[in-house]
């Protein structure tokens, strides 16, 4: 009975380190609801959804309707598989937003469902392809250099 508890409570521990590995190496900041999958999206497209759900005064009315965001679908992501979708005006309607600790619930549910099978946490981690193209530690990965002669 021991073993059985020990076993259940590493593989609840697993699944809550997956989750969050999840969460915090994407830097996602919004999470919604759309037919029963969990979204996470970062600022920028927190930011993009705000403007068309309440757009202001400095908005073009037409920009609403041609505006769209993407967002992960974690639910995909914790599986390991691919899930970045984008979303427009019309999926306004169907989105539910949620708090964080809503979404880290849920995914911890997919991810007990798993079980064993619940991919690395090396895979949740998001590469820079920005450094490879640095020059120099000090410069910003925009940055470029004109030599003087």
């Amino acid at each position: 009975m021991r073993t059985q508890f020990r076993k259940w409570l590493a593989m609840d521990e697993d699944a809550q380190s997956k989750v969050d590995a999840l969460i915090d190496n994407s830097e996602h900041i919004l999470f919604f609801k759309k037919d029963d999958d969990i979204f996470g999206a970062t600022e920028d497209s927190r930011v993009v959804f705000a403007k068309i759900k309440n757009p202001d005064d400095d908005t073009p009315n037409e920009w609403g309707d041609e505006a769209s965001f993407s967002a992960d679908n974690l639910n995909k992501k914790i599986r390991g598989e691919p899930g970045q979708h984008v979303f427009c005006k019309e999926d306004l309607k169907q989105i539910e937003v949620i708090d964080r600790e809503e979404a880290v619930k849920a995914l911890k549910k997919e991810a007990e469902k798993l079980g064993d099978k619940i991919p690395d946490s090396n895979k949740f981690r998001v590469f820079d392809l920005s450094r490879l193209f640095q020059k120099d530690s000090d410069d910003a990965p925009n940055f470029v250099r004109a030599d003087e002669k």
